[in-house]
């Protein structure tokens, strides 16, 4: 009979001194940054708990790694909405008060300090009690407005139905009077807007729509199609929970397919919702500007439901992804994909790269789909055909901006100090922006250009520059040095070799066997050397 245990030994106090007590803590680090990638839900919480167990009851005077603080930044993004278990709610605090109390040497890991409290405030557990009474009494007061409107509604339609005939027939000259005043506005261009509105809506109606107005208005006469200014009206009229059914809806349509019309009008609706793209400071604030400098504040307020935007941005690319796969003609929604295309470009032309968005790699899928389908069909075959996996940057790039940030640092220095020294100096790679860089980082190996110098107290490598230049076609490689050669059908790797020098004659026998020998009688030959390796070459592999 198993005894029953009297309590857990999984306590924040516990996990921290059993990971503070390792040496070895970045083997601890890779196990769990390998768990984030591909597990569950249900154990993501349970290693993010783990994880910031750590910082909440870190010893004292304990300054956490680059490595610590972006593990637990992606344990915190992938945590997503809904209800976090108790003992998550209890340490997410604790890890908010301990970040803020620790003394952090250099400018970077203070960015990434303030990059995890905006995002631990995110959690409603981590913010004060009068911030979270202050959200009470907010959904306590649109509870109330909803219920007044829903009455005021019930109170029209009553007295609607007891209406003599000619109050229905004066409804109907207003009906047709403001169908008038909205084509007008349409054929002038928006002038003198406020005038036209206040004739034909309420004051308050009015300043709903004055956003949007001001947005045709900055528009050439043809490319404001009337039924996307309607859907665009008909979105900013709308509560959270009505646009959150709405996007549900059209996203279940979207999943049952249709016809061409179908589509198009889904597309129209949801680029009809579809906020301007806008900085991750702007998002902070929660204001932006709008294309003529009007402030749209009040529309920002409308789209407060947790990743409500998100959504919007989602079904858009999925919607015109499958307008792509029918093959159908972009000539019927040109009008929506040219107002979608023109909010983009308004955004480049004020800040100038789409990568600093937030939400960038949204935006820059967007970008890329609707580029695909403004071009000609010829022009997109032709482009399709033609499409290659490039490399992000040249081998040179990358090498001299290596060696540059080495120098910087002192002839040596880790992966992690090179990253942080590169990402504030990106001029030093040639032809990265900022829609790249961070791939340009993450896939940087300096075992390619650098030597290894040891460890530091962390157990990270240190790197530094070679003493000597490196021969041709020799690598580094944990352990030594080996010779690489690259052909169509396969690349082939000589064994490790303790000095550059016997890597180099390595190479040298590899390019006589190529001379001489036929691809398959030189794959087979390499197989048979002890110690050297067969890999893929850029054409595909070659079968034995």
């Amino acid at each position: 009979m198993r005894r029953k245990r009297s309590g857990s030994l999984n306590t924040p106090e516990m996990l921290a001194k059993k990971f503070h007590g390792k040496s070895q803590k970045r083997i601890v680090l890779q196990r769990f940054a390998e768990k984030a990638r591909s597990c569950s839900k249900r154990r993501l919480r349970r290693y993010a708990f783990h994880v910031a167990s750590w910082f909440a009851c870190a010893p004292p005077h304990y300054i956490p790694g680059p490595l610590e603080m972006e593990l637990l930044l992606d344990y915190l993004f992938k945590l997503g909405g809904g209800q976090l278990p108790g003992r998550l709610q209890k340490v997410l605090p604790q890890t908010l008060a301990s970040l803020e109390s620790m003394q952090l040497p250099g400018s970077a890991l203070e960015e990434m300090r303030e990059r995890l409290r905006k995002t631990l405030y995110r959690f409603r557990c981590c913010r004060s009690r009068a911030e979270v009474d202050l959200d009470s009494e907010a959904q306590e007061e649109s509870e109330v407005e909803r219920r007044e409107e829903d009455e005021e509604g019930y109170e029209e339609e009553h007295a609607g139905r007891e209406a003599s005939a000619e109050s229905c027939e004066v409804r109907a000259v207003e009906a047709v009077r403001l169908e008038e005043t909205e084509e007008e506005v349409l054929a002038n261009g928006c002038e003198d807007c406020d005038r036209l509105l206040h004739s034909a809506f309420s004051k308050e109606q009015a300043r709903q729509t004055t956003f949007l107005a001001s947005e045709f208005a900055a528009m050439p006469e043809d490319s404001a199609p009337p039924h996307l200014f309607r859907k665009m009206n008909d979105w900013s009229n709308m509560v959270n929970r009505e646009k959150l059914a709405f996007l549900k809806k059209l996203q279940l349509a979207s999943k049952k397919g249709g016809s061409q019309s179908v589509l198009a009008d889904a597309i129209c609706a949801v680029a009809a919702a579809l906020s301007a793209p806008r900085t991750l400071l702007e998002c902070t604030d929660g204001t932006w500007e709008c294309a003529d400098g009007a402030d749209s504040s009040a529309i920002a307020e409308s789209d407060t439901a947790p990743k409500l935007q998100h959504r919007v941005r989602s079904l858009l690319l999925q919607l015109l992804r499958d307008w792509k796969a029918n093959g159908f003609d972009s000539s019927s929604i040109h009008m929506t994909l040219m107002h979608v295309q023109r909010q983009l470009s308004t955004f480049e032309r004020k800040v100038g790269d789409l990568g600093l968005a937030a939400a960038a790699p949204d935006w820059l899928a967007i970008r890329q789909t609707l580029e695909d389908l403004l071009q000609p069909a010829s022009d997109q075959g032709a482009g399709e055909s033609k499409r290659k996996r490039t490399p992000l940057l040249p081998y040179y790039s990358t090498k001299e901006a290596t060696a540059q940030a080495l120098t910087a640092l002192g002839g040596a220095g880790t992966l992690q100090q090179v990253r942080v020294h590169l990402r504030n100096h990106p001029d030093l790679l040639a032809g990265a922006n900022a829609s790249n860089l961070e791939r340009i980082l993450t896939n940087m190996r300096l075992i390619r250009y650098c030597e290894r110098r040891g460890k530091n107290e962390a157990g990270e490598d240190i790197f530094g520059l070679p003493a000597a230049p490196r021969p041709r076609g020799v690598q580094s490689r944990q352990g030594g040095f080996v010779a690489a050669m690259q052909t169509p059908e396969a690349t082939f790797f000589g064994p490790v070799r303790p000095c550059p020098q016997s890597a180099s004659r390595d190479y040298e026998k590899l390019l006589h066997m190529r001379e001489i020998m036929t691809p398959k009688a030189l794959v087979d030959e390499v197989y048979a050397w002890d110690g050297a390796k067969v890999g893929k070459g850029y054409k595909g592999r070659l079968r034995r």
